[in-house]
């Protein structure tokens, strides 16, 4: 390779996006480069158990256990990348931002992921059911069947009851085109409507309450051509976030999902660590239906070799560039036994230490003379010493002890450099990850939680705060986002996916929560956060009959954002006007930024 031809490739390098870039999988970004070998077999155990759901529809429950950064959430990539050979679809399941309304998050969690897809898919197979056959399809789009839209429905009611029945109603009225099919779409979709806009699609309620997202859950998966991977990853967050009675609620919900639901594959993905606790915390009859944990192993030395070469192919031919002669460039073989020996094959660490390696050669040329000097020893010595590998090490040879001594020698002088660099690394991804200010209900409340605590804090008050409250009226569970049984005082939030549009009747059924709690003397004092556009007849009758008693707090999209972005900081307007339902003193205003104290006269 000459000269120019060098300085063609590093320039393409410091120019573009390598895969080494992001070290962290996310569920929001595809991962490009795979290295399957070392979970071949959780692989196969996977397509086994599809195979069998497959045959029987019974839904089975896999734990997949692994160390941070051995490959958790990368799976679920794989896994979506290969779901058509698999013969399934997978949806990828987060840790709810906050334990309240958790099957709705999963409902919710499909519909972003496979949503019209999906509905079309399930209410194709109930039309060629109770509808015949199909006889044409009209060029504006409507579908024309033997039968109308009412007496599939008619028919469909012999075989899905209750609020399933309600499910399926609506799904044929959004697949046939029917009146209101577009109020249908949005109901299926988990958008808010009027009661208005109910009463045309003759539904009693929205589908984020428990019983109608399970019976939604139950119809997809039950008549689905394929089974349904539910992805749920970081299994140990809620617990970190919110405490134990969180975890057990999701765990509880995922049995739930499993007695209840069909033809699916649960995944649940956990720290290794963590895992002997969760079991623990688990009924004995969930955990004998459990299958074996199965956990992800670190890569070997040729795994981590093969890791590279691949991204490094797809950033090549990405930047339309052929690849280097010389496969491993800028690096070589000698960089790879000190990735490897630093990390042990753990995919994150290994990816990390790589772009450091990359980034020094690319920018600090005094580094990179140093480097290349004790690399090219290691590359020379390589195969007359046994390192770690997946193949049979050979003979050691005299030079042995010498190629060690040095080894241990580079691994100690370069120890701290490579941290340094790799914390550089870590602190500029969390500086990105910070700017991304996710605004959902769930996030929303917590910062407003958030936002009582800090003051807490400050002035050494201690706040009880429960979680996804649950009480009884006239026999029937209710639930609001959260409760201070200290000052008695409940906080809800309907659920919405924008606080730039009206909350609909999803703000009027959480303000109606919030006043059966205060007229049966659960709560003293209601706190409703609702988007700034909210209005409509029922909801203004329930805040004036509510009066003092109401502290009502309006958002838009980038108030709500700042809400979040501060609550743990210095609280926002907004976190402020939250805090004074606790700390009636507390100013608007925050503080000023500038204080410094003024020199004494």
């Amino acid at each position: 390779m000459d000269e120019e031809q060098k300085m063609l490739y590093l320039d393409t390098l410091k120019e573009g996006t390598t895969p080494f870039d992001r070290f962290v999988s996310r569920a929001d970004m595809k991962d490009i480069v795979d290295v399957p070998e070392p979970r071949k077999l959780i692989d196969i155990s996977i397509l086994k158990l599809l195979k069998m759901i497959g045959r029987d529809h019974t839904t089975r429950f896999l734990p997949i256990i692994g160390e941070a950064g051995a490959g958790k959430t990368h799976l679920y990539w794989a896994l979506k990348e290969r779901q058509d050979d698999l013969g399934c679809y997978i949806v990828y399941i987060p840790s709810p931002p906050a334990p309240v309304r958790m099957l709705f998050h999963i409902y919710s969690c499909l519909m972003n992921e496979l949503g019209d897809f999906l509905l079309k898919r399930v209410a194709s197979t109930l039309i060629k059911r109770y509808g015949g056959s199909r006889q044409s399809l009209d060029p504006f789009g409507i579908i024309k069947i033997k039968r109308s839209s009412r007496e599939i429905q008619r028919l469909a009611r012999k075989d899905f009851s209750g609020l399933q029945s309600e499910f399926v109603r609506t799904l044929i009225t959004y697949y046939m085109k029917a009146m209101h099919w577009k109020l249908a779409e949005r109901w299926l979709l988990g958008e808010a409507l009027s009661e208005g806009e109910l009463n045309k699609l003759s539904v009693s309620r929205v589908i984020e309450e428990d019983d109608i997202s399970i019976a939604a859950l139950k119809v997809i998966a039950q008549q689905v051509d394929r089974p349904i991977i539910f992805y749920f990853d970081e299994l140990e967050i809620p617990y970190r976030s919110f405490g134990s009675e969180a975890e057990i609620r999701l765990l509880s919900i995922q049995k739930r999902m499993y007695n209840e639901i069909s033809n699916s594959l649960i995944i649940v993905a956990c720290l290794a660590d963590i895992w002997p606790r969760i079991t623990e915390i688990t009924d004995s009859a969930m955990r004998s239906r459990m299958e074996m944990e199965l956990e992800l192993q670190p890569f070997t030395l040729d795994d981590t070799e093969n890791l590279y070469k691949r991204a490094m192919e797809v950033f090549w031919d990405e930047n339309n560039v052929p690849s280097p002669p010389a496969p491993y460039f800028p690096l070589n073989e000698g960089v790879f036994d000190l990735v490897f020996q630093k990390t042990k094959g753990n995919p994150r660490d290994t990816i990390k230490m790589t772009k450091v390696f990359i980034d020094q050669i690319l920018y600090d040329e005094e580094l990179f003379d140093h480097l290349k000097e004790k690399v090219e020893f290691i590359a020379k010595a390589r195969g007359q010493v046994a390192v770690p590998s997946s193949q049979p090490a050979q003979e050691p040879s005299p030079t042995a002890p010498a190629f060690h001594e040095m080894g241990e020698k580079i691994l100690t002088d370069l120890d701290e450099i490579i941290d340094a660099a790799v914390k550089k690394k870590e602190e500029e991804f969390e500086a990105e990850l910070a700017e991304q200010i996710q605004v959902t209900p769930a996030s929303t409340v917590s910062a407003a939680i958030d936002s009582i605590l800090t003051f807490a804090k400050e002035r050494g008050v201690d706040v009880k705060v429960d979680f996804d409250y649950e009480f009884t009226i006239a026999g029937k569970n209710k639930s609001i986002n959260a409760f201070l049984p200290g000052q008695k005082i409940g906080i809800d939030i309907p659920t919405i996916k924008s606080f730039d549009k009206s909350g609909g009747v999803a703000a009027y059924y959480a303000i109606n929560r919030l006043k059966q709690a205060v007229s049966e003397g659960i709560i003293d004092h209601a706190c409703l956060i609702v988007p700034r556009e909210t209005a409509g007849k029922k909801y203004s009758m329930i805040r004036e009959d509510l009066g003092s008693k109401l502290t009502l707090i309006e958002l838009n999209q980038e108030e709500a954002k700042d809400l979040i972005r501060n609550a743990k900081i210095i609280p926002s307007i907004k976190g402020r006007e939250v805090a004074r339902l606790v700390f009636k003193d507390l100013p608007l205003e925050p503080p000023s930024l500038e204080t410094e104290e003024q020199p004494e006269n």
